[in-house]
């Protein structure tokens, strides 16, 4: 894993060569760079938007759940 910009993302390498992040690492970085700064719904930073790739959906709804524990909302944009 190596850390690139701001947020200092984890990005991996998958077999195949290829460079992105799988789903956990995503979820790992959205637990330490987002949800400590989540208030709860309708105060600012109550809205997390993400688009619909297969990761921001993966795990059973796992982020939607870690959004709603800190009393914000998730939105997805349309597809």
């Amino acid at each position: 894993p190596s850390s690139a910009g701001p947020w200092n993302s984890t990005e991996i390498t998958h077999a195949e060569g290829n460079r992105g992040m799988d789903a956990l690492a995503f979820l790992k970085d959205v637990m330490h760079h987002v949800l400590p700064y989540l208030q709860p719904w309708p105060l600012a930073r109550s809205v997390v938007v993400c688009d619909n790739v297969s990761l921001h959906h993966a795990h059973g709804g796992l982020l939607r759940a870690l959004v709603e524990a800190h009393g914000a909302k998730l939105l997805f944009l349309p597809t």
